[in-house]
């Protein structure tokens, strides 16, 4: 049976929030969600709200815990890993094929979202940079055309995105920018076999210092436990 559209695009904005504030790290792993909270903070009833969680369940976002709840899905070095390497594999492919047939209405997008995410850098404005690197990633990724790739590539980028964000903010956005202008470069000479390099290569070194991060933290934590009595 269908459901009503009301709830669903009650669903839909709940679930939108609720990924916001997992992504941008106001929700931070581990943190357990209560129901009734979010349908008060949201102004829904409980059913938007589990079918919201449900949603963010299936992008990895929240794990479900019988007896114990639903809570902020934590990530492991080797999930991460596994997620950067399935999002090479459909990103290598989708900008390879991007690069080929990009109009001009495209590439004055991605022109002006480069010069945006530049004043970003300058006004030290992360969050407007996460924001534009995001539009960024997507305009490129959209002139594959090939809308069911980009879905997934988004739904990967949303699990792994609050990872991206530590290591941004630790290693700084010069290098990964730098990337971003040779993309531009390599769509406007229509060249999709340097787009297919540079985009592999800027995963990977995303994903090898999101790794390193993840490993510090780890053992961070791992050396503030208590002793077993």
């Amino acid at each position: 049976m269908q459901k009503p559209v009301l709830t669903m695009s009650r669903t839909e904005a709940v679930a939108r929030n609720v990924r916001e504030a997992i992504v941008n790290g106001e929700m931070p792993p581990g943190m357990r969600l209560n129901l009734d909270e979010l349908a008060l903070r949201y102004g829904v009833s409980r059913m938007p709200v589990r079918e919201a969680l449900k949603q963010l369940e299936s992008e990895g976002l929240v794990t479900f815990y019988p007896y114990r709840g639903v809570e902020v899905a934590h990530l492991s070095v080797a999930e991460v890993e596994e997620l950067y390497a399935i999002r090479v594999l459909l990103e290598r492919r989708a900008v390879e094929r991007a690069a080929a047939r990009i109009d001009a209405s495209g590439l004055a997008k991605m022109k002006v979202l480069l010069e945006q995410m530049d004043e970003a850098i300058a006004a030290d404005d992360g969050a407007r940079w996460f924001e534009l690197n995001e539009a960024f990633h997507r305009t490129l990724n959209e002139a594959s055309g090939w809308p069911k790739m980009v879905e997934m590539i988004d739904k990967l980028r949303q699990n792994i995105e609050r990872c991206v964000r530590t290591y941004i903010a630790r290693a700084g956005y010069e290098g990964p920018q730098e990337q971003h202008r040779e993309l531009y470069q390599a769509c406007l000479d229509h060249d999709p076999e340097r787009a297919a390099r540079i985009i592999t290569l800027h995963i990977e070194n995303t994903a090898t210092l999101v790794m390193q991060v993840l490993a510090e933290e780890a053992e961070t934590h791992r050396q503030g436990d208590p002793e077993p009595a």
